[in-house]
């Protein structure tokens, strides 16, 4: 799970981390768009969840890139093995 931390005053870009140029033009290879809370404090805190499909390559989330559109932005990742 990807998620936009409090502070956050911008959109965050979660892409694939196979081109690292600034993609945030054509979003080629962004798969999620996670916009700033509303309130540092009250949320809410918008979020996006990937899971592996049940027939399939299961996935590692080193191959996720997060991209901030405004310096200093951050996200709260998570992952769950299983």
């Amino acid at each position: 799970m990807f998620q936009a931390h409090p502070a956050n005053t911008g959109i965050m870009y979660v892409r694939l981390r196979v081109n690292l140029a600034d993609d945030r033009t054509n979003l080629a290879f962004t798969l999620a768009l996670i916009p700033a809370p509303t309130s540092a404090t009250q949320g809410p805190f918008s979020s996006v969840t990937f899971s592996a499909p049940l027939v399939g390559a299961p996935f590692n989330l080193a191959d996720f890139y997060v991209d901030a559109g405004v310096n200093g932005n951050s996200v709260i990742v998570s992952g769950v093995a299983g």
